[in-house]
């Protein structure tokens, strides 16, 4: 980790002469507004507030590639490479105008198909729209990136992916991230059948058997895959909120991030919270978030039965078992 470290601090001023530029650009501009100074200030033209715009992006870019850096692990030249790849696909959103959900959709699909060994297959092509290497490769030049900046996020994505070490998986959140979109219908292809019979195997759970109930039917976790679970699921929440603009989009997940580091949020309670059930109408039928998500694990569906199949019904109930001990131990401070 320290050599990691060391690998990556060398970057970390290396925007500073730029920031230095824009600050005297700002400390000039108030210098000489303070010194004609009559009674009321002018508002300086826009053009002339661009220094402003710079260090704001100067400032959102360092908030991202430092939580690329310190919540997943990544060097300085993945993170870089990540940001590049958001800039390219946000720069095209706001041509075509698209939506949060498929801005999330577009980033998190390529993600993960970065780690094709995990998650390029029919099923997660169809659910997830993730691609293979030529067509990954082509849409990440298509968004700014070089082939040296899709080797970096080859081997920087695949590292992190099957590092047993870390407290959070980037490809596994991603994966999941794109599937709840439900943005990888194709108007009439082989993919549609593979995506409607994966919600009626599923029973409307494709989801949660996606992301946490699959882990725990699986018997294939650990605390970074709950983690991920349930960050993936937040996050997701945040990022398609009525209010949530689409610029920001990025920096919302840095900022949960960033809760969920010094316990400011609380992801198991929030994730409870995601999942509470207001009830039909005058709350009938209400249930809290715990309730249903125990309803969820303890559901047995036609693709949960074929997913945990290999396991006796002791087995199976310890997976549940080690899931609901997770979200105990995180009720009051975060698992990492």
């Amino acid at each position: 980790k320290l050599r990691e470290y060391d690998a990556a601090s060398s970057g970390f001023f290396d925007d500073i002469s730029d920031l230095e530029t824009n600050i005297n650009t700002g400390l000039s501009q108030l210098q000489t507004d303070v010194a004609a100074f009559n009674g009321s200030f002018t508002i300086p033209s826009k053009k002339a507030l661009n220094w402003t715009k710079a260090i704001n992006t100067k400032w959102e870019k360092r908030t991202l590639v430092m939580d690329y850096v310190n919540t997943y692990g990544f060097d300085r030249a993945t993170a870089e490479t990540l940001y590049k790849l958001q800039e390219g696909i946000l720069e095209k959103a706001d041509k075509e105008n698209w939506s949060n959900k498929k801005v999330l959709y577009e980033y998190n699909r390529l993600i993960a198909s970065f780690a094709p060994d995990s998650y390029v297959s029919t099923r997660w092509k169809a659910i997830c729209g993730t691609e293979e290497k030529e067509e990954r490769d082509k849409l990440c030049k298509e968004y700014g990136l070089s082939s040296g900046d899709i080797e970096t996020l080859e081997k920087g994505i695949v590292t992190q992916h099957t590092d047993s070490e870390v407290s959070k998986d980037f490809a596994h959140e991603a994966v999941q991230i794109a599937a709840f979109t439900e943005e990888s219908w194709d108007f009439i292809s082989t993919d549609n059948a593979v995506h409607n019979l994966s919600h009626i195997v599923n029973e409307g759970l494709e989801h949660e058997e996606i992301s946490f109930k699959g882990d725990v039917d699986s018997g294939r976790y650990s605390d970074s895959d709950f983690n991920s679970d349930l960050d993936a699921i937040n996050y997701y929440k945040r990022a398609t909120a009525d209010k949530a603009d689409r610029d920001d989009i990025f920096t919302i997940g840095a900022d949960y991030n960033s809760g969920i580091s010094d316990n400011s949020i609380n992801r198991v309670n929030e994730f409870y919270d995601n999942y509470d059930y207001s009830g039909i109408i005058f709350g009938w039928g209400k249930k809290s978030g715990e309730d249903v998500v125990e309803d969820i694990i303890e559901d047995e569906t036609i693709g949960s039965n074929h997913i945990s199949s290999p396991y006796s019904d002791d087995e199976k109930e310890k997976h549940k078992k080690d899931f609901y001990d997770y979200l105990e131990r995180g009720e009051k401070k975060n698992v990492k």
